[in-house]
């Protein structure tokens, strides 16, 4: 009667889970051995079992694992994420994608009639396991936390191939067991202990995010009794790049693309927890793709990448020092693009000067854009096609950019070649990136034919 007693109409139970990872193997780094994640499960009954149609799956849909396969009678099926390799020496039966969060998910298991057959409901943190010690979460009385044993019987299972050495029973520095049994029999006491108590950090889920913009982290923690703890808490921030920060809320800013591991610590009073996410960092793809000069135009900003990017905090600075700081939480969705009013930014009105200077939130040069020597122009343009520079060149560094200054028609310029767009409707000033004849075409025209006319007058007389 001291045995583990499971409710599970099928039978067949989630038992044991590393959503932590593992211990780095020889010459393996500690972000990749994170990824090392397993879950298994158990034939309670002494029949096998078809798998065939069978699911797994966190509740948010990563990961989600169609299963196939035969799982014998009182054995052990074992899923390893990516490759055979997560666990060494030992081969899967399923091989799956999708990381385990961290902060806890709700895993199902399902048969192949789509029935709920075991559930992990983990939303709220992970009831076992340490991404510190590695050991896992393993199913006993209640859930608890070991060492890892794949394809093998959990900690304090009652299983007799388990069974520890007399010096291991007695440690103090042992896992602590759901329950022991007195070898004398039935008749024994049976005492009961409960998993060593501490607390819980919650860092969030993994991050994908581009240099130079600003990402928002918000820290958790739960206490001895998975009470809230987050106002007495103390949280420290290790962002993978060589900086820290301390606080429950924190906005940090990478400079370079990298794949970070970003660590929270949280301690209260004697105990501690901590937490890991990965943090995938691409590099800057916003850029400034054209603009309209005048009181009435705006500076264009794209953002190539397949990434949310948030601008705010960037600064624009043009040649006279004129600067406008992009508003917080300034969001330019993945493969979008937006506009910033003259009118609001202050730059771009009347004479103003390029190169123009964008900078990151923590004050490093994002990129320069100078486009090139260009002028101003008088245009026709519809009421809702307005005039925009379009297809300029990509930024370059400020030591290579002609800062040619942008006037007014009546003004003196130094213009380079381009060509002049046209429309139809009221006028607009804008700089292009194309020739400005000092003399137009079409008054060149009008002198050739008076001068034809002239010519033509002068013999009719003579000749008539």
């Amino acid at each position: 009667m001291s045995a583990p007693f499971y409710v599970c109409a099928s039978g067949v139970v989630i038992n044991e889970i590393a959503w932590m990872g593992s211990v780095p193997k020889s010459g393996e780094t500690s972000s990749a051995a994170a990824s090392n994640e397993w879950i298994e499960l158990k034939n309670l009954t002494s029949a096998s079992m078809n798998l065939e149609g069978w699911s797994l799956a966190a509740e948010d849909g990563t990961p989600s694992i169609a299963l196939k396969g035969v799982i014998p009678g009182g054995g052990f099926f074992l899923l390893e994420r990516t490759d055979d390799n997560t666990v060494p020496g030992i081969t899967a039966d399923i091989i799956y994608t999708g990381a385990l969060s961290n902060s806890g998910e709700k895993l199902l298991l399902k048969d192949d009639q789509g029935d709920i057959v075991d559930t992990v409901d983990a939303t709220s943190g992970w009831l076992a396991g340490s991404a510190d010690t590695k050991e896992t979460m393993q199913k006993a009385l209640g859930w608890i936390t070991a060492p890892a044993t794949p394809r093998g019987e959990n900690a304090g299972s009652g299983s007799s191939s388990a069974t520890p050495t007399p010096s291991t029973a007695s440690s103090a520095s042992a896992s602590p067991l759901p329950y022991t049994e007195s070898s004398a029999g039935p008749s024994s006491a049976i005492s009961h202990a409960s998993p060593v108590k501490t607390i819980k950090a919650y860092g969030g889920e993994d991050v994908s995010s581009m240099v130079g913009t600003m990402i928002n982290f918000l820290g958790r923690a739960k206490g001895l009794n998975d009470e809230s703890i987050d106002s007495s808490a103390r949280f420290v921030w290790n962002f993978g790049d060589g900086e820290t920060q301390e606080g429950r809320s924190v906005v940090h800013t990478y400079r370079i693309p990298g794949t970070y591991m970003l660590g929270l610590y949280v301690s209260s009073g004697e105990y501690a927890a901590s937490d890991y996410m990965r943090v995938q960092i691409v590099p800057n793809l916003v850029s400034v793709s054209g603009v309209v000069w005048g009181i009435d135009g705006y500076m264009r900003f794209a953002n190539s990448s397949d990434i949310e990017a948030d601008i705010g905090g960037w600064s624009i600075r043009d040649a006279r020092g004129h600067e406008f700081v992009v508003p917080s939480h300034t969001m330019m969705a993945r493969r979008g693009d937006i506009a910033i009013s003259n009118s609001v930014s202050g730059l771009l009105q009347e004479a103003a000067w390029v190169p123009l200077n964008i900078f990151y939130p923590n004050g490093a040069l994002a990129f320069t854009y100078g486009g090139t020597t260009s002028v101003a122009v008088t245009e026709k343009t519809t009421e809702n096609n307005r005039a925009e520079l379009q297809d300029m060149p990509k930024a370059v560094p400020s030591s290579e950019v002609n800062t040619a200054r942008i006037t007014h028609p009546s003004q003196s310029v130094t213009a380079s070649p381009s060509d002049n767009p046209s429309s139809a409707s009221d006028t607009k000033e804008y700089a292009t990136a194309d020739h400005a004849p000092l003399v137009s075409v079409p008054f060149m025209i009008a002198i050739a034919i008076s001068m034809l006319g002239a010519g033509g007058f002068l013999i009719s007389k003579k000749f008539f």
